[in-house]
């Protein structure tokens, strides 16, 4: 652990600096700031003015960041993704290039498929493995699951002293991992406005003339039409219709849809990812998964399932949804998604996409916490942790690092955007973008705009606020009611997102559920929100 020798006044007065000052280098896209918790028309701040000042100041700013230990610190950052990288060395070896010389720390950098990820995790806290810094995700490796088993750290005094830059980035997202004064972790910054999307291979819907047919789509009987034209298609009926894997379709945390597009049944779930969770407006809490919504759109997707539209990789073992397109393996899949869906998908799939739009979100806890660095309780080094962290939500050089690789070796830039080197479009590292500290930091990739990073930015500070942002509920006196919930999800989750259950299987999967007392979880939920609500 590493000794603090700052005294409260010098931390105060750098916090001041730093929120008056702007972090970014200008050579790389530009950085971001925000004035702190403020109001705009009523509704919550979520994210930062766009700094677009260039002074010497500016470019200086990072190399600011102050700790307070002699010795290098060393400290050990999980993240994960589908398809690992080649090599990290060299990114990380970059990286470092930066952290050793403005915070006198080395960093380790390990990243795991998504499966092993969540398998692994909470296995190696258990056994007081260390882990200083990781990226929260899905199942048991979620924020409010890894919350529930008492596996984050308080770092509400971490961030005080060592992550200024931090909380000027963020705003009030910071109130999504807040529980009273203390702060379990800090969400990317990014547009965490997810909407749910239908994709389709472009090329497939101009040969069928289906393509108008796709673009004014509003419903799923509509889709399952297009799905069949496919199917019943000598020339395309070898591809896959859609894939499921975990994460995906038609049943997602926060909502349930089927039938019309504009019927969905979204809903706010209250910063839990388990998906047990869904509120109404009026505050009422209840079982998602036996409300008559998720019923329908599971029932949905068992009839696609038996009419041979569903195949299923459970494990990821084929790659990402775009990498099956890639492969000349897929037609469709269903996931959610970001601003700029289409340029996005269409530049990870290496072909033109049609994406239609099956719902929009809206800022949420739970979309603050999809994404989020947090300090686990095995740490060893979390003044590093967060001192790392602090560097990187303001660094651009950082960010692109863990999004694209080294530049010139696994991409280039050409006019603002990212791109494969040409004759090297499988290079030794590429990630995404939603698995960085600060993605209005990272340029666009190739489809996108060299502008598209702002208008995502400005499309955030846009989006509708959930009335409950700000609410989070305590459930470490329901640990074990948690973990048991926890453990029935994952026995039946894939087999009900994919179709493979029956109707008797997902009543079994219900009583199940409340077998283990998932009523307790809900009955928390509502006396907490309850309580929250009383005092706003």
């Amino acid at each position: 652990m590493i000794k603090k020798k700052f005294s409260r006044m010098l931390t105060l007065i750098l916090c001041m600096i730093f929120v008056l000052s702007a972090c970014g280098n200008q050579e790389k896209p530009e950085a971001s700031q925000t004035d702190g918790n403020t109001a705009t028309e009523g509704k919550e701040t979520v994210a930062s003015e766009s700094n677009t000042a260039a002074d010497e100041e500016n470019q200086t700013a990072d190399s600011a960041t102050n700790v307070d230990w002699e010795d290098m610190a060393e400290i050990e950052l999980y993240f994960y993704c589908f398809v690992p990288p080649k090599d990290t060395t060299h990114v990380e070896d970059a990286i470092n290039a930066i952290t050793e010389p403005q915070i006198n720390t080395h960093v380790n950098i390990t990243v795991l498929d998504i499966s092993s990820y969540i398998q692994q995790i909470g296995i190696m806290m258990s056994g007081g493995e260390r882990i200083d810094l990781m990226m929260t995700g899905f199942a048991s490796a979620s924020y409010s699951a890894m919350m529930a088993q008492k596996q984050l750290m308080d770092i509400s005094g971490y961030l005080e002293d060592y992550g200024p830059n931090i909380t000027a980035t963020i705003g009030d997202m910071i109130k999504a991992t807040t529980i009273g004064d203390a702060v379990y972790g800090v969400p990317v910054y990014r547009n965490v406005v997810s909407s749910n999307y239908i994709y389709m291979r472009a090329d497939v819907l101009e040969d069928l003339g289906l393509t108008e047919k796709a673009r004014n789509m509003t419903s799923f009987d509509e889709y399952a039409e297009i799905l069949q034209a496919v199917k019943d298609s000598e020339k395309w009926n070898y591809l896959n219709l859609n894939l499921y894997q975990e994460g995906a379709g038609p049943l997602q945390p926060s909502a349930s849809a089927s039938g019309k597009f504009s019927d969905t049944d979204a809903f706010d779930q209250l910063g839990d990812t388990l998906g047990i969770v869904r509120v109404d407006e009026n505050g009422k809490v209840s079982l998602n998964m036996d409300s008559d919504a998720y019923k329908a759109s599971a029932a949905m997707i068992r009839d696609w399932s038996n009419a041979g539209y569903v195949y299923y990789d459970l494990g990821g073992t084929g790659g990402s949804c775009e990498d099956y397109m890639k492969n000349d393996a897929l037609f469709s899949f269903i996931s959610p998604a970001e601003f700029g869906a289409e340029n996005m998908k269409s530049a990870a799939a290496g072909m033109p996409v049609v994406a239609v739009e099956i719902y929009k979100g809206q800022v949420s806890a739970e979309a603050c916490t999809k994404f989020s660095y947090c300090v686990p309780t095995t740490a060893k080094e979390p003044e590093a942790a967060i001192a790392f962290l602090n560097l990187a939500y303001t660094n651009p050089e950082i960010n692109n690092l863990l999004a694209w690789g080294v530049e010139g070796v696994d991409y280039e830039v050409v006019d603002g955007v990212a791109q494969y080197i040409p004759g090297n479009e499988e290079p030794l590292y590429h990630l995404f973008d939603y698995s960085v500290p600060n993605q209005f930091l990272v340029y666009p990739w190739s489809g996108d705009t060299a502008d598209f990073r702002q208008r995502s930015e400005e499309n955030l500070k846009s989006a509708e606020v959930s009335k409950y942002l700000g609410f989070t509920c305590d459930l470490s006196d329901l640990v074990n009611e948690s973990a048991a919930v926890s453990n029935v999800i994952e026995e039946y989750r894939n087999q009900i997102g994919s179709g493979q259950a029956s109707e008797a299987t997902l009543n079994e999967f219900i009583d199940k559920l409340y077998s283990v007392n998932v009523q307790a979880l809900i009955d928390e939920y509502q006396k907490q929100l309850d309580a929250w609500l009383a005092e706003q």
